[in-house]
């Protein structure tokens, strides 16, 4: 099948590009979408279980910039008696509530230039742990220490790129429109070296640390998510594939 003959179907084609399928592939089908989904990248642990728990223990705040991160810290936490928590999103702060924890701080916009806004003004000595990625921006702790904070980071996993087959690569070459949700999938994408066919997808960053990322490496991102949710991605993806979310 040739790729105008390709782009001449019914429904649009969306990649998602996240590690695994989920609310994001959900809403996009609902939507009216054909959804590919091809993981980019993979994640894998790095904080040891102990290790992590004895730091949480004297924290102050925990702060959590990722749904990965929140399976980690509630692991941790094992439902004891825990420090005060803040996370970057809503799914972020659903995770870590279903290990029964009050999360008082959610930001919106969702991003973490906003969460160091949400955070109270703090006391002397107010210690905050923040579990992250190993390659971050840096944008929540740099922000909180100059709030005011005593911050440490801890890294609680690592993202590693995953290979797709050449069926998976076909689909993306010939998308109307790829999402991406993190900056770590869109280095993916820009190491595989893609040609995509003429017109090229629309690309759909979730939030603007994923597209700042991308454009960093050298990938125009067209779209920017207004809101850095996955919800968000999914509005964003299927109007820029001309389907009314």
């Amino acid at each position: 099948m040739s790729a105008g003959s390709e782009r001449a179907r019914a429904r649009p084609r969306i990649v998602t590009t996240r590690p695994e399928r989920g609310r994001l592939d959900s809403l996009l089908a609902a939507g009216g979408a054909d959804v590919v989904h091809v993981a980019l990248i993979a994640t894998e642990r790095v904080a040891e279980p102990g290790d992590l728990t004895r730091a949480l223990a004297s924290a102050d705040w925990v702060a959590v910039t990722s749904q990965n991160g929140a399976v980690i810290v509630t692991e941790a936490l094992g439902g004891a008696d825990h420090p005060r928590l803040a996370a970057v999103g809503d799914r972020t702060a659903t995770v870590l509530a279903r290990g029964g924890a009050l999360v008082e701080v959610v930001p919106e916009p969702q991003t973490a230039a906003d969460l160091v806004a949400a955070f109270p003004d703090p006391a002397p000595q107010t210690r905050v742990v923040v579990v992250q990625a190993e390659v971050t921006d840096g944008v929540l702790a740099a922000g909180l220490r100059r709030r005011g904070y005593v911050v440490d980071e801890i890294v609680g996993y690592r993202t590693i790129a995953r290979k797709p087959t050449r069926n998976e690569i076909e689909a993306c070459r010939t998308a109307d429109v790829i999402t991406f949700a993190s900056g770590s999938a869109a280095a993916a994408w820009v190491s595989l070296d893609v040609r995509p066919v003429d017109p090229a997808p629309t690309t759909v960053a979730i939030g603007p640390s994923t597209a700042r990322r991308a454009e960093q490496l050298g990938l125009l991102i067209d779209v920017v998510a207004a809101e850095h949710s996955v919800d968000g991605l999914a509005r964003t993806a299927l109007a820029a594939a001309g389907r009314q979310p």
